[in-house]
């Protein structure tokens, strides 16, 4: 939505037909997923990280 109004003035500019699409559920299902994976490899890596930290004092 955000989006949209700008994007549409820059298609019109070029005379483009191009047009924006949501995404479906399995799209936001799919990047949910993989936000969560990511958050959760990133938080392992961080913790790993400081109980190494704390074992070498």
């Amino acid at each position: 939505m955000w989006v949209s109004t700008p994007a549409e003035r820059i298609i019109a500019l070029y005379q483009s037909d191009f047009s924006l699409q949501s995404f479906n559920a399995d799209e936001v299902v799919l990047c949910l997923t993989m936000s969560a994976f990511i958050g959760v490899v990133g938080a392992w890596i961080a913790v790993n990280r400081h109980i190494s930290d704390i074992e070498l004092q």
